[in-house]
């Protein structure tokens, strides 16, 4: 994860962004973030020591890109499984009105957990890609009028860590805005 840096261990993303962007390659049924909506990243990295290289199906890929998909897809399903633990415990279950998916929904309600990995060779994930894309378009584009700025470029969102839009589920987290 980002960090579980957050209350109770809450899982923190490395970043949130608003921002457009196209739907995830490894959810391809999920809709695509609008500007509007936050879109959380985690970054990760693999080594070629770890399992990821030594899979059979990247045993076999000579650039890597198998093994960093891989990672890719395993992210947000990573997420899912830390809110399923965190809703599972009884502090956090009393503090959500006894609700027993009010982490794991609202990790739903925000999307997909977008993976930016990248590979010991060199090699990135499609998410790394298509943030490039998307920063390049905008420092491309003409700057929009004053009041449009947020919703056209790049900006953190108020979302972002150190306060995890997950930690208003969890006990000690802020309270929902």
């Amino acid at each position: 994860y980002g960090g579980t840096g957050g209350p109770r261990g809450a899982p923190t993303p490395a970043f949130c962004f608003r921002l457009a962007f196209p739907a995830a390659a490894e959810a391809p049924a999920a809709p695509a973030p609008t500007a509007s909506s936050p879109t959380l990243f985690d970054v990760k990295t693999i080594h070629a020591g770890g399992g990821t290289y030594l899979s059979a199906a990247a045993r076999t890929d000579r650039c890597g890109a198998v093994a960093v998909a891989q990672r890719a897809r395993s992210v947000d399903t990573d997420y899912q499984r830390k809110a399923r633990h965190l809703d599972a415990e009884p502090a956090v279950r009393r503090h959500n009105g006894g609700s027993t998916t009010a982490v794991l929904g609202t990790l739903r309600a925000l999307g997909h957990v977008r993976a930016l990995v990248f590979g010991q060779y060199g090699e990135a994930s499609a998410d790394v890609h298509s943030l490039l894309r998307a920063a390049a378009k905008s420092a491309a584009a003409p700057p929009p009028p004053p009041d449009a700025r947020a919703a056209h470029h790049l900006v953190p969102s108020p979302a972002s860590p150190p306060s995890s839009p997950l930690s208003s589920a969890v006990p000690g987290g802020s309270p929902p805005s």
